[in-house]
């Protein structure tokens, strides 16, 4: 029996399917580089593996997970060395807190925060500190200049496994 549509040979996550779709948009000439905001490493292996025509610079807070991303080829990582303030640490726990027990998102959070709540805009904040950090050493290091476009992956909070957030911004 035919449901109609072809089938896949085997699902992805969304990581899977964001770091795709950032290799995909790096095809555009005028994009000069990926930026992965990355936890765990996963999602910047995920770009890598997809061998993007640009560099890929993955900004971390844990040193070792930026000394062991520097094993793979086209990345460049930085260790993010400035703590999270205390309200973006409560922010992210109460987001993977929130959902209900016995819901299949138990664990998982709010899909996304209230915009007008304070802790979510210092959340943000903290979020767009460590892309500028990254955008400023791709500077440094002659990856990027004024002008230049540069696709920016993140997910809606802390930890590993919830990269979900695809940008296009100019540097």
């Amino acid at each position: 029996m035919s449901t109609g549509g072809a089938r896949r040979a085997r699902s992805r996550s969304a990581t899977e399917t964001i770091a795709c779709a950032a290799v995909n948009a790096a095809l555009e000439p005028y994009i000069r580089a990926i930026l992965v905001l990355t936890t765990s490493g996963e999602t910047a292996r995920q770009v890598a593996r997809f061998r993007p025509c640009v560099p890929v610079i993955a900004v971390t807070r844990d040193a070792q997970t930026a000394r062991q991303l520097q094993l793979h080829r086209g990345l460049i990582p930085l260790a993010y060395t400035r703590p999270p303030s205390a309200t973006v640490l409560r922010l992210s726990a109460s987001l993977l807190s929130s959902a209900p027990a016995g819901s299949p998102y138990a664990g998982a959070g709010r899909l996304s925060p209230d915009p007008l709540d304070a802790a979510a805009v210092e959340w943000q904040a903290d979020v767009d500190a460590r892309f500028a950090h990254g955008i400023a050493e791709g500077r440094r290091r002659g990856v990027l200049a004024p002008g230049d476009c540069v696709v920016l992956i993140q997910g809606p909070r802390g930890g590993a496994g919830h990269t979900n957030t695809l940008r296009i911004v100019s540097v």
